[in-house]
């Protein structure tokens, strides 16, 4: 039997074959993607995948947005507002 934290579809399932020939299934963890801008779709810089919540997260306005979006976005808002 599988133990129960693996019985769950957080982990992906590989079939390995042994040495000696028997085959086993091997539980593995989803890669996790990088963060995109929701604009551009290009890849946010300077974001780690690892680490504390804190380096994964920027500590500015609109996280989700890379550095030129952000820039184009605010001197719209500026621009709107006169």
């Amino acid at each position: 039997m599988v133990r129960r934290m693996l019985r769950s579809k957080g982990k992906r399932r590989k079939r390995v074959r042994t040495p000696g020939g028997t085959l086993k299934t091997k539980y593995i963890e989803y890669k996790t993607a990088d963060r995109k801008c929701l604009k551009c779709k290009n890849k946010i810089k300077g974001i780690s995948k690892k680490g504390s919540k804190s380096e994964k997260r920027p500590s500015r306005i609109k996280p989700e947005l890379c550095p030129r979006c952000l820039k184009k976005e605010l001197i719209e808002k500026v621009r709107g507002q006169k």
